[in-house]
C-alpha cells in the first residue's frame, strides 16, 4: 500500500513536469521569434534579392551574406532557394546546391501562398527548428529563406 509520501512525490513529480513543460514551450517560442528575425533580416537584404533575381544567381554571394549575418545565437541552418525552389545556397551543407525542395510543404507554401511557416523536422538523424519565409522584392516572390537551430540528435 502507498503511503502518503508517495501520493506527496506523484504530486510533486507532476508539478516538476508541468514547470519543465512550461519552461520547454518559452524556450520554443523565443526560439521561433530568433529564427523569423534573422530569416526576415536575410529577406530583407539588398543583396540577396539582387542575386534571387539574377538570372545567373552567385551562390557565393548568398553563401557569404548568410555568413556574415550570422552572429550572437547563430541559427544552425540557413537555406536560400529561388523563386522554383532550387537550393542556391546552404550555409551548413554547402554541397547542396541545386536540391530541388520545391514539393516540401513549407517552400512550396512560401511560394505559392506566400506564407511563413515555423516547423520541426527530422532528417540526417538530426532534430531541427526551422523556419521558412517567402522572399518578395517589388511585390514578387523571388525565393525562400529558411532558419533553424539544432536541437539534438534522433
Amino acid at each position: 500500500m502507498l503511503g502518503g509520501a508517495a501520493v506527496y512525490h506523484s504530486r510533486e513529480l507532476k508539478s516538476d513536469l508541468r514547470e519543465s513543460a512550461r519552461a520547454a514551450e518559452n524556450l520554443l517560442a523565443i526560439d521561433r521569434e530568433h529564427l523569423l528575425e534573422y530569416a526576415r533580416i536575410l529577406g530583407s537584404n539588398q543583396e540577396i534579392a539582387r542575386e534571387l533575381i539574377s538570372p545567373t544567381p552567385n551562390s557565393g554571394v548568398l553563401f557569404g551574406v548568410g555568413n556574415a549575418i550570422r552572429h550572437g545565437k547563430d541559427p544552425d541552418i540557413i537555406t536560400i532557394t529561388s523563386a522554383s525552389g532550387v537550393v542556391l545556397a546552404n550555409i551548413r551543407i554547402p554541397y547542396e546546391i541545386g536540391e530541388d525542395l520545391s514539393r516540401t510543404a513549407p517552400v512550396q507554401k512560401a511560394l505559392e501562398e506566400g506564407k511563413t511557416s515555423v516547423y520541426f523536422s527530422g532528417t540526417s538523424g538530426e532534430f531541427a527548428h526551422l523556419a521558412t519565409i517567402p522572399v518578395i522584392s517589388r511585390g514578387e516572390i523571388i525565393g525562400t529563406i529558411t532558419t533553424g537551430i539544432l536541437l539534438g540528435i534522433l
